[in-house]
């Protein structure tokens, strides 16, 4: 993964500086066109939001603190243009998805360097049709290895 420390071409804006503290909740809604990601197409959606949450958030994306909401054909071998969601930093389910902060970008790359531009984009509803992070099942398995990774640590600090 070649991540550049820029955006497009200019320098990262200092405005999402904020982004790299660990507790902001955030959720990112990225275009792409199919065919112009880079790697396996399976891996589109979860190389982009690494991609993202390295060059934005200073760390790799994971399913512990993190979400992909993606569309059923990202993997497509057509060229198509998609949105994907990626809620980052998930604490709590939030009911009230105007609540969180909500960024628009959009991504191409040039070979394996991701350029991302971020976007103005008003009027898109169809962010508020997914959960914050993700459906009850994914609920239930991120609070199940919460719970795990408590339970290791209680027992660590126990010995």
């Amino acid at each position: 993964m070649n991540i550049p420390s820029q955006t497009h071409g200019t320098p990262l804006e200092s405005s999402l500086a904020h982004l790299r503290h660990p507790g902001i909740e955030l959720r990112v809604a990225i275009r792409f066109t199919t065919t112009r990601i880079p790697g396996p197409p399976a891996d589109r959606a979860k190389h982009i939001a690494d991609d993202f949450a390295v060059l934005n958030l200073g760390r790799n994306f994971t399913w512990d603190r993190d979400h992909i909401h993606y569309p059923s054909n990202f993997d497509s071998k057509e060229k198509i243009p998609l949105w994907m969601l990626v809620d980052f930093n998930i604490k709590d389910q939030i009911s009230d998805i105007d609540s969180i902060l909500t960024q628009y970008w959009k991504v191409g790359y040039d070979n394996e360097t991701a350029l991302f531009k971020k976007r103005d984009y008003k009027g898109a509803r169809f962010i508020w049709m997914f959960e914050w992070g993700g459906r009850v099942e994914e609920w239930e398995f991120r609070l199940k290895k919460r719970a795990e990774k408590v339970g290791v640590r209680h027992r660590e600090g126990a010995d």
